[in-house]
């Protein structure tokens, strides 16, 4: 099939798509940007229910609904065909079929199809206006706004939408799509990063150097109560309880993201000023996520990360953006905390806010547009930072992978229950006994190091809220 014969063929889809849509939804796709989001709520009725399970398809349902991908597929691509301009293209694929792919701008390969079919089987927010805008955006076009969030006034136009770039502006285009191909090279690795997470989760590095640093051991909290005054243990106590108790409650949520976990790539709002110091400290900080997990999308929310961070600074223009100032408004840190910002403050496009523990000598190079997070999918679950040295399978930094903040006493904890653990299957011996008196010494002995290493002016942790007149926004180097 030639390129012609292609274009007579995915007009005739786009055709199809139409006559559907009337006939099935009483809907009318009139072939403009605005006829996008009436594609979106089309397949938001297709999928009423959830997402659909491939699984569960016979092979007839399967072509039938592939069918549904290409007409609609076919339709959003002669949108982005008339406004933007885009050619069909078949791409000999290794099973001596063909793949359809629509060439855009003569710049950037898409698969509207592809994301007509992922949008209906993986995410129920994968949104087609979404997807068209980040096209614009990539390609330095003014960014169309939906009708339903544009503003009255012009002068009162979001901050996300685009002029025509100039002088400037061009230039800034072509780092942005330096970016683009950056995050494009590192779609495919995914699968390969979340391998390489999941067995360091499994490993028993992982609960010394990371669970370990992360979250406070009951032994800590039941030694302060015994050697220090109480208001000095309230006190003290009341600097690291925000990092929450460890718990097999908190345990067990750990081993379900090794299990079910996604990566995903993230864009830092902030981050904290002891980076620069406290390389090897983990420091509450807040990132932005686009749960359509695409390039275009992630560079998105990059640009509404700087949104974001001009109305946590005190600046912004909070009317327009009510939500996000409330949100941005709260800056104390809560484990595995996520909210979705306002849809009509993104333009539409999906992006979370979560909390999440970073660690300086654990990011990625300042080339990298994202940090890599093993997500619990869902609207809540647990979320990591993955190392760069895991995601990349290189040697870790020096001191990176030293044990926790918290290893020393968390170790007698755990000793302590595997004590409690043996008393409840067998009787106790004399030399059981001693063992025990011996390490209810040793946690005292512990805690002067732990405390001075904890709450010492060179390394003690921060609570978001303690950060705020010193936080700094996070670029992203092109």
């Amino acid at each position: 099939m030639n390129d012609d014969e292609l274009l007579t063929l995915m007009r005739l889809y786009a055709e199809d798509a139409v006559a559907i849509a009337k006939r099935c939804h009483d809907i009318t796709l009139d072939y403009s940007e605005q006829s996008i989001v009436a594609v979106d709520e089309i397949l938001d009725r297709m999928t009423s229910g959830g997402t659909i399970d491939a699984s569960t398809l016979k092979p007839e349902d399967e072509e039938e609904l592939w069918n549904y991908c290409k007409a609609y597929g076919g339709y959003i691509g002669e949108v982005i065909s008339r406004y933007i301009g885009a050619v069909w293209k078949a791409k000999p694929a290794t099973d001596g079929s063909s793949n359809i792919e629509l060439f855009v701008a003569n710049q950037i390969t898409a698969s509207p199809p592809q994301k007509v079919w992922k949008r209906l089987m993986e995410s129920e927010f994968d949104r087609m206006i979404g997807y068209y805008r980040g096209l614009q955006h990539v390609l330095g076009l003014p960014l169309f706004v939906p009708a339903e969030v544009k503003s009255d006034s012009p002068q009162e136009s979001n901050h996300l939408t685009s002029a025509t770039p100039t002088g400037d502006e061009q230039d800034l285009t072509a780092e942005t799509k330096e970016v683009l191909a950056r995050l494009e090279a590192w779609q495919p690795l995914r699968e390969t990063i979340r391998e390489r997470a999941t067995n360091w989760m499994r490993s028993p590095a992982f609960r010394t150097v990371y669970y370990d640093d992360a979250h406070v051991p009951l032994a800590l909290k039941h030694a302060l109560e015994q050697e220090v005054s109480k208001k000095e243990s309230r006190e003290l106590w009341g600097k690291i309880q925000f990092l929450g108790l460890q718990s097999p409650q908190l345990w067990n949520q750990y081993q379900q993201l090794a299990t079910h976990g996604q990566v995903w790539f993230a864009v830092p709002m902030m981050t904290n000023p002891a980076f620069n110091t406290e390389i090897h400290a983990m420091l509450p900080c807040g990132v932005i996520v686009a749960t359509e997990q695409t390039s275009m999308e992630i560079l998105l929310a990059g640009v509404f990360a700087m949104v974001a961070y001009e109305l946590y600074s005190g600046g912004g223009d909070k009317a327009k953006f009510p939500g996000t100032t409330r949100m941005m408004s709260d800056d104390s840190y809560r484990i595995f905390y996520r909210e979705a910002f306002p849809l009509e403050e993104t333009q539409g496009s999906p992006f979370t806010l979560m909390s999440v523990l970073l660690r300086s000598s654990w990011m990625p190079p300042e080339e990298v547009p994202f940090i890599p997070l093993l997500v619990m999918p869902g609207p809540q679950g647990a979320v990591i930072q993955i190392p760069w040295h895991i995601a990349t399978a290189t040697p870790p930094p020096p001191g990176s992978m030293n044990p926790g903040r918290f290893a020393d006493v968390a170790k007698v904890d755990r000793m302590a229950d595997k004590m409690v653990a043996e008393h409840n299957s067998k009787k106790w011996g004399c030399w059981n006994i001693i063992s025990l008196i011996i390490w209810v010494i040793f946690i005292g002995g512990l805690i002067g190091g732990v405390a001075m290493m904890l709450f010492g002016e060179p390394g003690k942790a921060k609570k978001p809220s303690e950060i705020r007149e010193n936080a700094q926004p996070k670029t992203i180097k092109k």
